[in-house]
């Protein structure tokens, strides 16, 4: 439950556009600027004191920072009102984060497990919350938000109070009694004696549900089996079967009797008909098949003794087994235009590397932007080093986010690889690749050195 910030009893410093009033709007369920900041640059501390809507205890803290290098919350009670007790006292940003403008919009949430215990039970009805920024003295600084929270407990013995709401007393119709019996009535254990109860139900239907299938069942008689013997042939039949041997047995003397022609001239030993008569069957046993291996082995002008065919000549088949499939050729330009169509940011990376990785997609042709916006289509790819960055929750969807990698291997090795092979994200990685790679001309180096420009500070 949140405990409700009342009013604001002080404040060291606070901003025109951003009081520290803020901060009790915000905790109140308000919408919109809810930040509370220091007066003007150059402080290095800010305080303010609150005091709560009614006294409560604090079990749970949530903090928006917005630059505060450290922040600590303390609590007083009325009995002590300048006696103050700390709660949570955490720091966001380092000296040399704060410098670089690392972290500054971080959020932290402490609950009973970050609370001291003895700070837990004691009961508080003002804070007072402390900002600081010692390293960066060029900035506004304070906190974007503030809630408390706390544990909202029923005491089962007077029921005339429920959280933060109290019951109608009643009148002398008895009501109010009636509704604390009926409740602590549903608020008591019930006995476990149920389970028993439940099982042994359960196994008395199991045993009469199986009485009743055996009932049910009628006595099922085994199958007999007869062994049964082929039908006979009929007379139609038999005339079916010897009709076809007779006309297989015509096909084989016909096929005999076109044979004797070749066996008549091999016994007359005439070279003439054999030459015809082999080339003829050739031709009809090799019509639409390749030649075979073997002939490569015989001399031209000669038939080869395995498909009966001539031999081609050596030049014609030297020419046919070297040629090869050729290969498509890579699309080739300049080593400055390899990435002409690319206008790039960069994301989680930090000098000297965020430098050296600017300057390199510059010698290829590409243009850097400090500040891209996805929806004006001003900037087509993010070098990101991690995911969850500003830069990165911002462009996710509408530009394609790389690894340093696919610059620097695109630099090494003058080529320009597809982009989905060092996308951030393992699911681009999976789908097919749309580019194609890009080979540098002969000749073409980097026309730039990588210490030839400045380079941005920003993140």
């Amino acid at each position: 439950m949140i405990v409700k910030l009342g009013k604001l009893i002080s404040c060291s410093s606070e901003h025109p556009s951003f009081p520290a009033r803020n901060l009790c709007e915000h905790s109140l369920g308000g919408i919109g600027s809810l930040t509370w900041l220091c007066e003007e640059p150059g402080v290095k501390e800010a305080e303010a004191i609150f005091e709560l809507a009614e006294p409560s205890q604090i079990t749970g803290i949530d903090i928006g920072n917005s630059r505060c290098c450290s922040v600590k919350i303390a609590g007083a009670s009325s009995d002590a009102p300048e006696e103050w007790v700390t709660i949570v006292s955490h720091i966001f940003m380092s000296f040399n984060d704060a410098d670089h403008g690392l972290f500054k919009d971080q959020v932290q949430l402490f609950t009973k497990k970050e609370i001291n215990a003895e700070v837990l039970n004691k009961v508080f009805n003002r804070v007072k919350v402390t900002c600081s920024q010692p390293a960066n003295p060029r900035v506004l600084f304070g906190l974007s938000f503030l809630i408390l929270r706390t544990d909202d407990k029923l005491d089962s013995g007077n029921l005339d109070a429920f959280g933060r709401f109290k019951v109608k007393e009643d009148k002398g119709d008895n009501s109010l009694d009636k509704f604390k019996e009926k409740y602590l009535q549903l608020m008591k254990p019930k006995p476990n004696s149920f389970k028993v109860e439940l099982a042994k139900q359960i196994e008395s239907n199991r045993a009469v549900t199986v009485n009743e299938k055996r009932d049910e069942t009628p006595s099922r008689k085994r199958p007999s089996f007869k062994l049964t013997t082929p039908p006979k042939a009929t007379n139609n039949e038999k005339k079916l079967t010897e009709a076809d041997s007779k006309h297989r047995i015509k096909k084989r003397r016909l096929s005999d009797k076109d044979q004797k022609p070749l066996e008549s001239c091999s016994k007359n030993n005439s070279t003439d008909v054999l030459s015809e008569t082999q080339t003829t069957m050739s031709e009809r046993t090799n019509k639409g098949r390749p030649r075979c291996s073997l002939c490569l082995g015989n001399e031209e002008n000669v038939l080869c003794k395995t498909c009966n065919l001539l031999m081609p000549d050596k030049d014609q088949a030297n020419e046919t087994s070297r040629r090869k499939p050729a290969k498509p050729k890579k699309p080739v330009k300049n080593f400055s235009a390899l990435f002409e169509n690319v206008t790039f940011s960069l994301s989680g990376y930090q000098n000297p590397k965020r430098d050296e990785i600017r300057r390199k997609a510059i010698a290829m042709g590409a243009k850097y932007v400090v500040n891209p916006n996805g929806r004006n289509h001003n900037c087509t790819h993010l070098v990101c080093a991690f995911k969850n960055t500003p830069k990165y929750n911002q462009l996710k969807g509408s530009v394609k986010i790389i690894d340093k990698q696919w610059v620097e291997d695109c630099y090494e090795k003058k080529t320009r690889f597809p982009w989905r092979r060092y996308a951030l994200d393992k699911e681009e990685k999976d789908v097919p690749e749309s580019e194609e790679e890009v080979e540098t001309e002969k000749g073409s180096a980097d026309p730039l050195s990588i210490y030839d420009q400045d380079t941005d500070s920003d993140y």
